[in-house]
């Protein structure tokens, strides 16, 4: 049995430049990704993400990246 690890968004913070116009939280149609503080970078929440990828073209700035999901 092969085993497929698990992916998820994340915010890469030291990326991010918190510009006020998030292009992230606006594009995601799923509403997975939320500005909690303006003063913070977005949380891309994975309950509601689909890993569709929008929000990685969508920041221009190449903050968003797909990551391998720690085990839980």
């Amino acid at each position: 049995m092969v085993t497929v690890p698990r992916r998820r968004m994340v915010v890469d913070e030291s990326i991010c430049r918190n510009c006020g116009k998030c292009l992230v939280t606006r594009g995601c149609k799923y509403m997975a990704a939320l500005r909690i503080d303006r003063d913070e970078p977005p949380y891309i929440d994975m309950g509601r993400c689909t890993l569709c990828g929008a929000c990685l073209q969508n920041c221009p700035f190449g903050a968003v990246v797909l990551v391998a999901a720690e085990h839980e």
